[in-house]
């Protein structure tokens, strides 16, 4: 669900950056704003499914990271548009974060598929946890 409405997300940015009228430039809005608008509850979601309960840890960063999107990604665009000369060319900057977050979504939902890959983290969170059971089987 969230790899089609990133999808969504990089075809509005995409017309955005293409638009020839005020119509087309509507309609990248609306198709980028739809895509974009679902991915807050869905991540929210998929936090507790995926994390249990490390997903207030794991969540805390994951909103750090869009905060920090927030704030820099309308800067980059300036940025980019004052030194090239064209806004066309610094809307390619949300363009390019879009193709990035559908790059990290695939790799999430490839890791979700295998759950028995545990990250470095997580191998040693479930090797404490059995060493843990096994002290307490002991005796």
């Amino acid at each position: 669900m969230a790899l089609g409405a990133l999808a969504a997300a990089v075809v509005g940015n995409a017309v955005i950056v293409g638009a020839f009228s005020g119509a087309s430039l509507l309609c990248g809005i609306l198709i980028a704003g739809l895509g974009f608008a679902t991915i807050y509850p869905m991540t929210v979601a998929s936090l507790s499914r995926f994390y249990g309960s490390s997903a207030a840890r794991v969540g805390s960063f994951v909103f750090g990271m869009a905060a920090a999107g927030g704030a820099t990604l309308p800067w980059a665009v300036g940025h980019f548009s004052a030194s090239l000369g064209s806004l066309r060319l610094g809307l390619l900057v949300p363009l390019v974060a879009s193709v990035v977050m559908v790059g990290l979504q695939m790799s999430i939902a490839s890791a979700s598929r295998y759950p028995g890959r545990a990250t470095a983290d997580e191998g040693s969170l479930a090797t404490a946890d059995q060493g843990v059971v096994k002290e307490k089987g002991r005796g």
